[in-house]
Order: structure tokens, then sequence, then C-alpha cells
């Protein structure tokens, strides 16, 4: 048996060689004419090709078989990450290849880690054989801004300007509506600041 592997919507030729006597017919599986090839094919799932090869003079037949193995290196999708998620493994449709980018910190089973990525986004390459997918993943780590010391003057005051921008605040007295607190009594308050559900 002969094994090959193909990208998946990629093609390739497959052909039957026979040697000693000459005067050869061929039957193959899979509807192909009756010849040597080379044929096209296109596969989009693992398939095995059967070639039966007759020697005309003889009689003799003899039979091989082609397993070509479709490789699929799409990687699963990633949800945006906060820089102190837990590392996760990523994971591909076929899997066995190679992880590469920031944040990996084990190339064979695509263990990322935010903490070490950091905020940003980050391309992420997976490849397995000469067949490649990549993906950029999204670590928050957002930032409410400095302390702040304010009169119990029970006029809202505005929230500073968290990043990245379009977060949302919440607490005591917090109006999240507006990104306003109210210092109405005295005492030390928290105001928390989250960009996609990280703090």
């Amino acid at each position: 048996m002969d094994c090959h592997s193909i990208c998946i919507n990629n093609c390739t030729n497959i052909q039957a060689f026979a040697s000693g006597c000459s005067g050869y017919t061929y039957s193959w599986s899979n509807g192909f004419p009756n010849g040597a090839g080379p044929y096209n094919i296109c596969p989009t799932s693992d398939t095995v090709f059967y070639v039966d090869v007759t020697e005309v003079s003889t009689g003799l037949v003899l039979r091989d078989t082609i397993n070509i193995k479709v490789l699929n290196p799409t990687i699963n999708p990633v949800s945006p990450l906060c820089n102190y998620s837990s590392p996760i493994n990523l994971t591909a449709i076929s899997m066995g290849g190679t992880w590469s980018g920031t944040g990996i910190t084990n190339t064979s089973t695509g263990l990322f880690d935010p903490s070490i990525a950091g905020a940003g986004s980050h391309l992420i390459t997976y490849q397995i054989n000469s067949c490649q997918d990549t993906v950029f993943i999204e670590v928050t780590d957002p930032n409410a801004g400095s302390n702040r010391n304010w009169c119990a003057s029970g006029i809202p005051r505005n929230l500073p300007n968290g990043l990245p921008v379009g977060g949302s605040w919440t607490g005591i007295n917090v109006n999240s509506g507006t990104s306003q607190f109210t210092p109405s009594t005295y005492g030390n308050f928290t105001a928390y600041y989250t960009f996609n559900g990280c703090l």
C-alpha cells in the first residue's frame, strides 16, 4: 500500500507503474478509465484507490492500493481571553502538527498562555506537513486608570477613560450607563472596569 497526504482543497495525480514483460491492462476503482494514468484527483476526505494490473502475456493479476489522507489544518475557533485566563490547548481539525506564535508554550500540544502573550492580538500558526492555517487570538488586559479622591458632595463625577476604550463600569454608587460615580457618603469605594468580560 502506498500512503500519501494532501492538504484539503488541493489536488494531486495518481498513476500506476508496471515493469516486466510488455503489455498490461489496468482496472481502477473509483471509476477511472482502464489505463495507467496519471489521473488528477481532488479528494475531500480520506480515500483509498485500488488498481488491478493484469500482465497480458501471462494473465497474472496484481493489486495495489493507494491511500490518500486529506489533512485539514483549520484551527478551531478561539474566544477572546483575559490576560489572567488559564492556559488553553488549541485544537485543529487534523491534529498532530506544530504550533507557533507568541504565547505558545508547547509547540506539540498547542498550549497557549495568555499571561505570557500579553495584551493584544496574537498571530498563531498551525502547520501539519505542508498544510497551514493561522488565527488571531485576542488577549485583553483592562486598565481602569489611577485612583481618585473626591469630596462627598453627592455630585456625580465622571470616571476615567478605561482602556481598551468601549468597556463598562460597575460598582457601588456607579452609574454604568453614564460611567459616573456619585460620592454621596464618606469611605473607600471600588469601581470596576470590564472589557470583553475581562476585569
